[in-house]
């Protein structure tokens, strides 16, 4: 949706911290319309997927069974 994406872009260009919560299988997918960078922002997920490069962002990798938080 393009007005969703408009809403979220210019949500985050208000915002001082910049958090995306995707599940893992949103990743590794190009999609028609964007709202921001993975470098601009947080990414919050729900577990590691092996063939995404989380050097490219700042990700927060929460563990469903343990609770635990995986910062990469």
């Amino acid at each position: 949706e393009v007005n969703e994406a408009e809403v979220k872009r210019r949500m985050l260009q208000k915002s001082r911290q910049r958090y995306i919560v995707a599940d893992s299988s949103k990743f590794n997918h190009s999609y028609f319309v964007s709202f921001c960078s993975i470098n601009d922002a947080t990414l919050i997920t729900e577990k590691r997927v092996d063939d995404f490069d989380y050097s490219q962002c700042n990700c927060i990798v929460l563990d469903e069974n343990t609770a635990k938080e995986d910062r990469s």
